[in-house]
């Protein structure tokens, strides 16, 4: 195993001096911890950090987030009761993905059922997605349990935080979905992220999140060295099929779930994406976020908790984030929809065509 470094040691000459402490919320205090999701919003659309950050403007949630916060939490207890000494099977965490994790989610989501939630693809709905889930799910247990041959569990949905520096005052937050030890070498763990998602996750994706550096960081931080990986599944394969890329013995299983919805056959399939341990990549990761974090305090101090901050449509507009159906307040952003329908309204060269009559002076 390779000597860690110090993740925090990173050549910086003439970058901005990372904020000892975070804005003061209106009402709410200081700001005290940075999630990967807040450091996305701050990157992103400063104007969506401005409401979800500083404001704590509700953001809703989607159908998709929702089935996919329900596997999680059948995930750990599946997790909970195997530390526990006892071992379910998978109908009995499929009852529990119905009969508790759902409802909890909901509870939790302040909404009565899936069907009142948003989704943005036109062949996903509430139905599709709940039998969607369900079929992640049981794929997933049945990866696990082929982890369980060289690793052991330590924990599932375990918060973590840590500071990128001794000299600010403000911390890291993240939450591992499942974190495993070595059964022969006691001092490497393993971090799986489980993605349920309508499309499977891309390498490219993969490669260029925060997230998998950035919770190695914190690991060695607290002097853990620490493996990263996606386990991406896509609820909505269709007419496709997807071989599990898992090395070894894994390699040959065929990974495919069908289920049907109203005549629609769809599938459940496994892409696999490891994270490079390099320092560099964890170097590289701590400091994207202290970048955020000057961002964030900059743009706090240059326009305030009160009015707009730049936004996503400023910087790369047709974002795929800047839409009605994306984001609650796209109609009313100066950056999004007040945007779009001034450009709209704006005259065209189509406007001033040779056709057009042309008044003269008397």
């Amino acid at each position: 195993m390779p000597e860690p470094v110090d993740i925090r040691v990173l050549d910086a000459s003439g970058a901005p001096a990372v904020p000892e402490r975070l804005p003061v919320r209106p009402g709410r205090g200081e700001l005290r911890y940075l999630s990967m999701s807040a450091v996305d919003d701050i990157v992103t659309c400063p104007e969506k950090a401005r409401r979800r950050r500083i404001l704590r403007y509700d953001w809703g949630a989607s159908g998709p987030m929702i089935i996919g916060s329900t596997v999680d939490r059948a995930v750990e207890h599946w997790i909970n009761e195997l530390l526990q000494g006892r071992h379910l099977d998978v109908h009995a965490i499929v009852d529990y993905y119905y009969r508790v994790a759902l409802p909890a989610e909901l509870e939790d989501k302040k909404i009565g059922s899936l069907a009142e939630a948003s989704f943005d693809d036109p062949q996903d709905n509430a139905e599709v997605a709940l039998l969607g889930g369900r079929r992640a799910l049981e794929l997933y247990i049945h990866v696990l349990n082929g982890y369980l041959k060289d690793w052991e569990f330590v924990s599932a949905q375990e918060e973590f935080v840590f500071r990128v520096s001794e000299r600010v005052a403000w911390k890291v937050t993240g939450k591992l979905d499942v974190f495993m030890r070595h059964r022969r070498f006691r001092d490497i763990y393993m971090i799986r992220d489980l993605k349920i998602r309508v499309k499977p996750m891309m390498a490219r994706a993969a490669a260029e999140s925060l997230q998998g550096p950035l919770y190695m960081a914190g690991k060695m931080l607290e002097g853990k060295f620490c493996y990263f990986g996606y386990d991406s599944i896509n609820r909505m394969a269709k007419g496709k099929t997807y071989r599990g890329n898992i090395d070894g013995d894994w390699r040959d299983i065929r990974y495919e779930l069908l289920h049907s919805v109203k005549g629609e056959s769809f599938g459940a399939g496994l892409v696999r994406h490891e994270v490079p341990h390099d320092d560099r990549l964890l170097q590289r990761a701590v400091r994207r976020v202290e970048m955020a974090a000057v961002e964030l305090t900059s743009n706090f101090e240059r326009f305030g908790p009160d009015h707009h901050w730049p936004g996503v449509g400023d910087r790369n507009p047709g974002h795929w984030s800047c839409s009605a159906e994306r984001c609650p307040f796209f109609s009313a952003c100066p950056s999004g929809g007040l945007l779009t329908e001034g450009l709209r309204r704006a005259p065209q060269m189509s406007d001033f065509s040779a056709e057009a009559p042309v008044a003269h002076a008397s």
